[in-house]
């Protein structure tokens, strides 16, 4: 499957950082330095800039507590299990429902890469609190809802450590949805069946709406800002699960459901135990 593996994981959160130096490399040179003083000791900053030929100003910093944004970044997903996750554990779990809720009713901010998940009446809220937290990122509310405004909800620790990780590792739309290609992923098309279903479970639990059901249809999902493209894709991703192809009709702007597929896909998605 096209996961990155764990080194790539890293690699692309750091480079997620901008600056005058690669933002890997910022992560090598301050893991060389963590490195050299815990051989070291005794010695300081000027010592390990002779030795590593790296300016002092910046281990002296470094020595004094300070990190560089992509090593923190770096630390942050590997103690939260990140870099690891794999389809079939719990923390991969979380990622795929918080990658869905992104797409289906969410977004990560551009500027500051924090993730925003909008949470309307009927929305699995519950599910989405389990999965923050066990990604130990926690919850906050950035908005509180009202009659006419949903809910929105953000990680209340490492937010846009989480954002950039979505992105970049696993391929989440950043900034407005509309201002570029919507797509589904490559590792969410190779993925296993109960991954792939948990993400589908997501977005359509999300964005389906019941319709009259006279003309054979019991949900849909509609939104006229995205391309034909992006339903075709869904569809395809839908039968697959499904396993029959009339279950599911792809419009220019919607999804249609028949029963027996919005009674496999409008369903609350699930952790694993």
């Amino acid at each position: 499957m096209a996961l990155p593996s764990r080194t790539e994981r890293a690699q692309a959160l750091a480079r997620t950082y901008g600056g005058d130096r690669d933002g890997w490399e910022r992560v090598e040179d301050y893991q060389d330095a963590m490195g050299w003083r815990g051989k070291y000791p005794e010695k300081g900053s000027s010592a390990a800039s002779s030795a590593l030929d790296m300016p002092r100003g910046r281990l002296r910093a470094w020595f004094d507590g300070a990190k560089p944004d992509p090593a923190h970044a770096v630390e942050a997903a590997d103690m939260n299990g990140w870099l690891d996750a794999a389809p079939g554990d719990r923390i991969f779990a979380a990622l795929t429902i918080c990658h869905g809720w992104v797409v289906a009713g969410g977004s990560i901010e551009a500027t500051r890469w924090m993730p925003m998940f909008v949470v309307g009446d009927g929305d699995p809220v519950a599910g989405l609190r389990d999965c923050l937290d066990d990604l130990g990122v926690g919850v906050s509310i950035s908005r509180e809802g009202s009659e006419r405004r949903a809910h929105e909800l953000r990680p209340s620790v490492n937010g846009p450590v989480l954002g950039r990780f979505l992105h970049a590792i696993l391929g989440a739309p950043l900034g407005r949805k509309t201002d570029g290609d919507l797509s589904l992923p490559r590792w969410l098309r190779e993925a296993p069946f109960d991954t792939r279903l948990r993400w589908a479970r997501t977005v359509v639990s999300l964005r389906g709406t019941p319709i009259d059901p006279a003309r054979g249809y019991r949900l849909q999902m509609r939104e006229e800002d995205r391309p034909r493209d992006w339903y075709d894709s869904l569809g395809e991703l839908f039968r697959e699960l499904v396993g029959e192809a009339d279950e599911i009709v792809v419009g220019e702007q919607s999804v249609r459901f028949r029963e027996r597929a919005a009674a496999m896909l409008d369903v609350v998605p699930s952790l694993p135990e």
